[in-house]
This record gives C-alpha cells, structure tokens and sequence, in this order.
C-alpha cells in the first residue's frame, strides 16, 4: 500500500456528493468501496483488541451492519448540513451585518467549504458531530450492546468506530470532485 492512499478514511461521503453520485458512477464506487474497506479495517482492529484474538465469526457478521450504520451516520450529518444551509438561505434578507456573516456561512456550506467564513466551519464541524453521534449511537445499540460484551468495552469500541470513521470529507471543497 502506498503512503498516498492513506488519505481515504471512511468520510469519503461529503453532503455534496449526494447529487453526483447518481451522475458520477465511479465515484459512487469509489464511495461504496472506500467505506466499506476503512469499516472493515477499523472493526478488524477493535475486534481485535475486544477478543484478545481475531474472532472471525463476529466480524463476519457484523462487518456489514457497521459499514452501512456508517452510512446512516453520514446522512444524519448530510440533513444537518443540509436543513443549516436552507435556513441560512431563508434569512437571507436581513439588514444586520452580523447575521449576514452567518448566513453566508450557512448559505456556502454545501457549495464551496474552501472558501468560507468561520460560521460555514462551525456548521460543517457540526455535521461532522452529528455524524459521529449516529455511527456512535447506532454501533453502540446495534453492534456492540447486544453481544455479551462488557458496556465500558462497547461504549470504547463505538465511540472508537465512530472518531475514526466520521465524514472528514464534508471539509473538502466541491472543487476537489469535479
């Protein structure tokens, strides 16, 4: 593996991508697969350390549930990014020169995030919150909590699937894609 592909972490899903994935299909592979490979990577790697061994039959079953939670957490994240925006373009006739820095900030988070006010980070770093929050919620709940596993461990191993694979990628600009 080359030291260049390290950069596809599982936030290979930016709220933007929704639109071209029907219109572009090896991204949409490229989406798919790269979620479904860091997924597996970091499941591989907390099973490891939960069992003290590999334990090949609950990765196998678990491997898919926890890539598509991944992607659960990526839409959750994607709406909040999406309803911020659309309320930000609501607003957008104030007079007030403060609320018009937010509202551009709002209105430019899911069209150029290289290019925006301190307002558009806030609102992406909350989306990428939120996203973390559903892959933690939902891992925890539906992977981790109904094995026999200890809670400590389980609330350890989702916070550590949902840290590491949170959409990063909602930072990256449009520009970057097409």
């Amino acid at each position: 593996m080359k030291k260049n592909d390290t950069k596809l972490y599982n936030m290979i899903f930016p709220p933007y991508l929704l639109v071209a994935l029907g219109a572009v299909p090896w991204l949409s592979a490229l989406v798919i697969f790269g979620n479904l490979v860091i997924d597996s990577i970091v499941l591989l790697i907390i099973t490891l350390i939960l069992f003290k061994r590999m334990n090949w039959k609950f990765f196998l079953k678990r491997v898919f549930v926890v890539w598509l939670i991944g992607f659960l957490g990526d839409i959750a994240g994607i709406i909040f990014l999406l309803i911020g925006s659309h309320i930000g373009y609501l607003w957008r006739d104030t007079d007030n020169k403060a609320l018009q820095q937010v509202i551009y900030g709002m209105n430019n988070v899911t069209n150029h995030p290289g290019e925006l006010n301190i307002y558009s980070y806030i609102l992406l770093w909350l989306g990428i919150l939120v996203a973390a929050a559903g892959i933690f919620f939902f891992d925890y709940y539906f992977v981790f909590r109904r094995e026999w596993i200890p809670k400590k461990k389980s609330i350890v191993a989702a916070l550590t699937i949902a840290v590491l694979t949170a959409p990063y990628t909602f930072l990256i600009p449009n520009s970057f894609f097409y």
